[in-house]
């Protein structure tokens, strides 16, 4: 006769324990091996690329509060003037001598982490990928009493999407920034906001015209302003020249 093996309930719970670690392992495994938060992922980024660690000067993780997301993955940073923007994806920059880092947590084809050179003056960085194209990732939202067609009190309001630019370096004094981006044959003009730690997210709206150009292809003209719309700088060039990706998305 055959002999059954009769296992304990101890020694099966050992054993159901073991066999869903595993299979917790293979599914983090698959996932790429995600961290429990956003910033410990950004810290790894920088390690698994070489690169030195920087101090965070900018991440979008706060709190939404006027409920208004388009996706509740959406996430919020707050600039000085109070106004709320969401960004779809999970953005930190850091900064180092001489150098900044951008990344993009998302997994999917827009994550990204790259270094940025920094020469003393304002220095644009577009909140995609070099070898993509500019998404309408960033809005922001107006609200307030209207009236319906039947002349009805409403509550209302209006998504403004754009595409987002982080800027950093922008001289002291700077009150007003206006970024154009020459996209699909088509000059794209915006305006920005000022946040903590002297950077500035700046946009350019998409309008009527559909994106066709790559990010790293597109001329783009920034100028800056002071009290009494004074130029304090204006700056020419391409998006991503002397620039260093480094993809670490597919």
């Amino acid at each position: 006769m055959k002999k059954r093996w009769k296992l304990s309930r101890g020694k099966r719970t050992i054993i159901n324990l073991a066999l869903s670690t595993l299979l917790l392992v293979l599914i983090w495994g698959l996932m790429d091996y995600p961290l429990p938060t956003a910033e410990m992922e950004f810290r790894r980024l920088e390690r698994t690329h070489l690169m030195p660690r920087s101090e965070i000067v900018f991440s979008n993780g706060a709190r939404s509060e006027d409920g208004l997301r388009v996706s509740r993955s959406d996430r919020s940073v707050f600039a000085l003037d109070g106004t709320e923007l969401h960004l779809r994806g999970r953005y930190f920059a850091g900064t180092r001598e001489g150098w900044a880092v951008l990344a993009c947590l998302d997994r999917s084809y827009n994550s990204f982490i790259r270094e940025i050179p920094l020469d003393g003056g304002p220095t644009l960085a577009p909140l995609a990928r070099p070898d993509w194209y500019l998404d309408l990732n960033c809005y922001w939202v107006t609200q307030g009493w209207g009236e319906t067609p039947e002349g009805h009190p409403a509550y209302q309001y209006e998504y403004h999407n754009f595409s987002a630019f982080l800027l950093f370096g922008a001289p002291e004094g700077t009150v007003r920034a206006e970024l154009t981006v020459r996209d699909g044959g088509v000059e794209r003009t915006g305006g920005g906001w000022a946040l903590e730690n002297g950077l500035w997210l700046l946009g350019v709206e998409d309008g009527e015209t559909q994106v066709r150009d790559q990010v790293s292809e597109l001329p783009y003209t920034l100028r800056l302003y002071g009290a009494s719309d004074t130029l304090l700088s204006e700056r020419s060039g391409t998006l991503w020249e002397g620039d260093a990706p480094s993809s670490a998305g597919g």
